[in-house]
């Protein structure tokens, strides 16, 4: 979705929601974002075209001591739903990094297209750590 000839960068900055990094203005957090990829030696602060900051409130899963079982059983039900593919971090309550989740929206896109089994879509190659379909 980027520019032809140019290239997108996600960075994310984790906080709490309402501590001094959620409270940040946008230019504060892009201005930070683009010292620590000079500090990296990623120095791009002059070929910027555009930035832009989305604060979410509920990016990743809260882990409770017996929560895999409680969620392997409401995911296990959800995939009996034929219309329904619960993905990503929010839908399956586990983590994952952004290339596991854009594999995850390809494979559902071939389970819509062209049949595949939803379990294709649970499986640990395609999710590391996921254990939701046994």
């Amino acid at each position: 979705m980027a520019p032809e000839n140019k290239t997108s960068l996600i960075l994310e900055i984790s906080c709490l929601k309402d501590d001094e990094i959620w409270q940040s203005t946008d230019q504060k957090l892009i201005e930070r974002s683009l010292n620590d990829l000079d500090k990296l030696g990623l120095p791009i602060k002059n070929k910027i075209i555009d930035a832009f900051v989305i604060n979410e409130p509920h990016a990743y899963p809260i882990y409770h001591l017996d929560y895999k079982d409680k969620v392997n059983r409401i995911i296990k039900k959800l995939f009996t739903v034929d219309n329904l593919l619960p993905l990503g971090r929010s839908g399956l309550f586990c983590y994952n990094n952004m290339d596991h989740s854009i594999k995850m929206g390809f494979l559902a896109a071939r389970h819509i297209t062209e049949g595949i089994p939803k379990e294709e879509l649970l499986k640990e190659e395609n999710y590391i750590g996921f254990d939701r379909a046994k």
